[in-house]
C-alpha cells in the first residue's frame, strides 16, 4: 500500500461513539476479572502477541489500580502477572513466499522454547539473535520479557475474522501446548468472524479453555501506535533469507524476522508528542469509563479525538516519518515501507541479509547472552 494512504477498514476516528467506549471499558474489566481468576489457579504468565490486545491490557491494569486506590489502605495491592511479549503478527506482503501459518508456527516454537528453558531450540536462538542484532531497539520503552515459572499461561489477543487465532491455536496444539487458556477480544460482536474460524473458537470455550469478550467495535485495531504505543517492525528479507539458509528453517519453513517496542514517553525534541498526547488520553477515557465516570470520559473521549486528527495520526506515513529516527539507530536500512496496518518493514537488502544470517549460522551461542551483537562491519 502506497505510504500515506489511509486503510479502507480503518475508522474514522470522528465516528468513535459513547457506546463504543462503555464496550470496549467494559471488555477491560472483564480481561481484569479473567486474569484474576486464572491466577488463583496458578497462571502466571500473560503472552501479549499483538499490538491490538495492548490498549485492553493497558485499561485492565488501570482499572485495577483504580479499585484498589478506591479501596484504600486495606484495598488488595495489584501484583501484575509476569508478562511476555512476542510478536505473532504476520505481516504478509504480495511477493512474499512466506505464509502467516509459517509465521505464527515459529512463534509458538520461540514461545515454548522459552517455557522449557530450551536455549538449544532453533526457534529460541533466532530469536535471542534478532534481539541482539536490534540492540536498542528492542530494549527501548521497556517491554517486559519475563516469565512465569508454573508453565501456565494466558494467551491475550484481539479477534476480527478469526484467522490469527485459530492458526495459533492449531499451531500450540500440533506442539502439545496445552497449559494454556485463551482471552480473546473479538470485533463486532463476533459479526466478521469466518464460520471456520468460530467453530474452533466455540471448540475452546466449551473446554473452558476459551473466554471470548465481544466488543462492539475495536476502534484502536490496525490504528497504529497512536493507540497503542507498541511499534512492530519486520525484515523481509532477512526472513527470507533465514528460511533459505538455516537448516532448521529450511526444513520446517517456519521462520519470523520481527521486532517490537514500546515508545509513548515524550521525547526531548518533541517529534513524538501526538503520539504521547494520543496514548495518555486514551488511557485516561478506558479508565474512566470503566469506573463509569461518563463526565471524564468526554473529556478525554473529545481530547483523543482531537490529539488523534490533529496530528493525523491515522496516516501510515506520518507512523513512518515519526519511527524512522529510532529505527534507524539499531537498523541501517535501505528503505523504510509501512504497510496498511502500520507495520513497518524494513528492507536491509538482500545480500546484507544473507550476510547477518550467515553470522547467525556461525556464531557464539554463548554470545546470545551477553552484549548486542553489531552489524557485519561489510555491511553495506
Amino acid at each position: 500500500m502506497a505510504q500515506g494512504v489511509v486503510c479502507d477498514f480503518e475508522m474514522n476516528i470522528s465516528d468513535l461513539s459513547i457506546e463504543m467506549i462503555a464496550s470496549y471499558a467494559a471488555a477491560c474489566r472483564q480481561v481484569h476479572e479473567i486474569t484474576e481468576l486464572a491466577r488463583a489457579d496458578r497462571f502466571d504468565l500473560l503472552v501479549v502477541p499483538s499490538r491490538g490486545a495492548h490498549p485492553f491490557l493497558s485499561g485492565a491494569g488501570s482499572y485495577a489500580h483504580a479499585l484498589r486506590n478506591l479501596g484504600g489502605y486495606n484495598a488488595k495491592p495489584v501484583i501484575p502477572l509476569d508478562q511476555l511479549y512476542l510478536p505473532f503478527t504476520a505481516d504478509i506482503s504480495g511477493d512474499q513466499e512466506i505464509s502467516s501459518l509459517s509465521i505464527r508456527r515459529y512463534w509458538a516454537r520461540a514461545l515454548s522454547a522459552i517455557l522449557r528453558d530450551d536455549f538449544n531450540d532453533p526457534a529460541y536462538q533466532f530469536y535471542a539473535f534478532m534481539r541482539k542484532i536490534g540492540g536498542p531497539l528492542v530494549t527501548r520503552g521497556g517491554i517486559n520479557q519475563r516469565r512465569g515459572k508454573s508453565g501456565k499461561f494466558i494467551f491475550i489477543d484481539t479477534v476480527v475474522s478469526g484467522r490469527a487465532i485459530f492458526e495459533i491455536m492449531e499451531s500450540f496444539e500440533s506442539l502439545g501446548m496445552r497449559k494454556c487458556i485463551f482471552i480473546l477480544l473479538v470485533d463486532e460482536q463476533g459479526g466478521k468472524l469466518d464460520k471456520v474460524y468460530r467453530r474452533k473458537i466455540e471448540e475452546f470455550t466449551a473446554l473452558g479453555r476459551a473466554f471470548p469478550i465481544f466488543v462492539d467495535k475495536i476502534f484502536t485495531e490496525d490504528e497504529g501506535p497512536s493507540m497503542s504505543g507498541i511499534w512492530t517492525v519486520t525484515l523481509p528479507e532477512l526472513m527470507a533469507a533465514a528460511r533459505r539458509i538455516v537448516p532448521e528453517f529450511v526444513e520446517t519453513g517456519d521462520v519470523a524476522a520481527t521486532f517490537y517496542y514500546n515508545e509513548v514517553s515524550l521525547r526531548l525534541d518533541g517529534s513524538n508528542a501526538d503520539i504521547t498526547k494520543s496514548n495518555g488520553m486514551l488511557n485516561g477515557l478506558l479508565t474512566s469509563a470503566a469506573l463509569d465516570d461518563w463526565d471524564n470520559v468526554k473529556m478525554f473521549g473529545a481530547h483523543f479525538i482531537e490529539s488523534v486528527i490533529d496530528g493525523n495520526l491515522q496516516d501510515q506515513a506520518n507512523t513512518r516519518a515519526i519511527a524512522a529516527p529510532v529505527i534507524e539507530r539499531s537498523i541501517p536500512f535501505r528503505s523504510l515501507d509501512v504497510s496498511g496496518s502500520h507495520v513497518l518493514r524494513a528492507f536491509v537488502g538482500e545480500e546484507n541479509a544473507e550476510r547477518v544470517v550467515r553470522r547467525f549460522l556461525t556464531r557464539d551461542k554463548a554470545s546470545l547472552f551477553g552484549d548486542n551483537i553489531p552489524w557485519p562491519n561489510d555491511y553495506d
